[in-house]
């Protein structure tokens, strides 16, 4: 028994719980040593993962789309934008590894499509997140060229070893909701992408009300289907049909937009935006 360390209170986290469990431990020195070789495999087979895309449980979550990897949120460690993501395809032959240039405040995308390797440059992207299409065939991409309450705008590239094709849905999406009513006049909404709808031909994108209390309604939106790549808008939601509808793809930051505001738009209303 000489032999015997006493770990206490060592804590057993279940992988679909956020509770921590304290467990009484004792344990042998040649327990340690097998603990101590199960770590370090383990560090090796989080890396791998990490390497590969594969998702891990520290990831922080995407505002706007649940089918989307945030980048900006992981990429900042400890203040410094030291992190790297990579967000491979569906069908794992085409990735997205993305890193923040810190020098010209940019995110630098790198994507590899099958055998090729192609690169692009989206300047700001303050909050930015991105998702495959089921056909592995293109990703969207959502972020701010300010600070996280917007301005925030939606791209859309399409892969292949050909090349990268970019389009940009924003416009279209903002002329089919409107201006914002803030202070000071109209102002531009945010646009961010929700979800693909159709393999990479059908694409569901909404329109934010900025998260500004000098705007009337802030935090609200309206949902649009948009047709691709002609970016033809097909059908646009209103907020609570819009949740009703497309709920398990709504980010948490779409899902709390207040539906008083919907339903009695003059209680939202900033009186000074009146007068």
């Amino acid at each position: 028994m000489r032999n015997r360390r006493r770990l206490v209170e060592f804590f057993a986290t279940p992988s679909n719980s956020v509770a921590h469990f304290p467990v009484d431990i004792i344990v042998t020195d040649t327990m340690a040593m097998r603990m101590s070789l199960s770590v370090l495999i383990m560090s090796v087979l989080l890396k791998c993962c990490a390497a590969l895309g594969l998702p891990q449980q520290s990831l922080e979550g995407p505002s706007y789309s649940q089918q989307a990897t945030a980048i900006w949120a992981n990429i900042w460690i400890k203040k410094e934008p030291v992190g790297t993501i990579r967000i491979p395809s569906p069908d794992r032959t085409n990735a997205v590894t993305a890193v923040y240039d810190l020098k010209t405040d940019s995110t630098l995308l790198t994507v590899a499509a099958g055998t090729k390797q192609f690169k692009a440059k989206v300047q700001g992207s303050v909050g930015s997140e991105l998702a495959w299409s089921s056909d592995s065939k293109a990703f969207f991409l959502t972020y701010s060229d300010a600070g996280l309450g917007g301005e925030y705008f939606t791209l859309v590239f399409y892969v292949s070893e050909q090349g990268l094709r970019k389009l940009n849905p924003s416009s279209v999406v903002k002329r089919a909701f409107g201006h914002a009513i803030c202070s000071g006049g109209p102002s531009p909404v945010n646009v961010v992408g929700v979800a693909w709808m159709r393999g990479s031909d059908r694409i569901l994108i909404a329109a934010q009300i900025p998260p500004l209390s000098v705007c009337d309604s802030y935090n609200t939106f309206k949902a649009f289907e948009l047709a691709l790549p002609s970016a033809v808008v097909i059908k646009s939601y209103g907020q609570i049909a819009a949740k009703q509808s497309f709920w398990s793809y709504l980010g948490k930051d779409l899902r709390d937009a207040p539906d008083g505001c919907v339903t009695d738009p003059k209680s939202c209303q900033v009186p000074d935006n009146h007068r």
